[in-house]
């Protein structure tokens, strides 16, 4: 024990160097806005590259789970080529391509951490600038709505998770179209509200609920949950629908980051509208 002691009383200038270098570092980047963006970044980047060699070893005794899933979707997917359907009659119609016109495009990344139990929850992936990932792109995964991205380096992301008190997505009702707002109350993990809907709008136990083609940041369909119970708002105008989730966020791993290649477009004209209104 006095030797511990005497250890510590012949570096006690070094500790004290140190200590006084750690409060100066501290507040130079709480006080300066460029090197408090760096310290996120780099310190970002650090953790980040930790916790994906955690999330290989996790997701390593994950497999079997993850590629029934992947089984899954891909079938799906198959489901939905040019060769998974007959010609019933000897009708045939042409169709101009030029009339479509690609919105959105998808790149895969792996979520190498994440959390459930605070009131704004977020998630890191291992996609960044690097690869095109930007923020305000939305995420989700094969059960449904992720998130989305809130900050990027140049290989990792964070995403706000839909578990956060400043996410909002607009919803639909899949059998009635009727469209509200999803958001979480901050509580259970497991379940959301869905708000603003009408209530002439008979919705029921069960219903399927996915996003909105009012939104500029998902495509429509993306599932989200599953209405769980029905009952009015303070006002007395509107239903108050408490859902299921469908994502389980105690396990997320793979997920889609999407990009919209007409956002800007479409926010202009938002824009505009709103210029109009006023």
């Amino acid at each position: 024990m006095r030797n511990i002691i005497r250890f510590f009383m012949q570096i006690r200038i070094a500790l004290l160097f140190l200590l006084l270098e750690g409060i100066a570092v501290t507040f130079i980047v709480r006080q300066n806005v460029y090197h408090n963006a760096a310290f996120f970044n780099s310190s970002m980047e650090i953790n980040a590259r930790i916790l994906e060699i955690r999330s290989d070893i996790i997701s390593y005794f994950d497999l079997r789970n993850e590629n029934k899933r992947l089984l899954e979707e891909n079938a799906q997917l198959r489901a939905m080529l040019e060769s998974s359907y007959i010609v019933t009659d000897k009708q045939i119609f042409e169709v101009n391509d030029t009339l479509y016109r690609q919105q959105f495009e998808f790149v895969t990344a792996t979520v190498i951490s994440y959390s459930n139990n605070q009131r704004n929850n977020y998630l890191t992936i291992d996609k960044g600038s690097d690869q095109g990932i930007e923020e305000g792109m939305g995420v989700y995964s094969p059960d449904g709505v992720i998130g989305v991205v809130d900050r990027c380096t140049k290989n990792y992301s964070l995403v706000r998770s839909f578990l956060h008190s400043s996410v909002q997505i607009s919803t639909k009702v899949k059998r009635l179209g009727a469209v509200g707002t999803a958001a979480w109350d901050g509580n259970n993990f497991n379940y959301a509200y869905l708000n603003d809907i009408p209530l002439h709008v008979m919705v029921k136990p069960g219903d399927t609920l996915v996003t909105s083609r009012f939104s500029s940041i998902f495509p429509e369909g993306i599932l989200l949950g599953y209405v769980e119970n029905v009952n009015t708002d303070e006002t007395k105008a509107f239903y108050k629908i408490r859902f299921r989730l469908s994502v389980d966020f105690s396990q997320l791993s793979g997920v889609y980051v999407i990009r919209n290649l007409i956002k800007e477009e479409l926010e202009e004209l938002q824009d505009v509208e709103l210029e109009y209104n006023e």
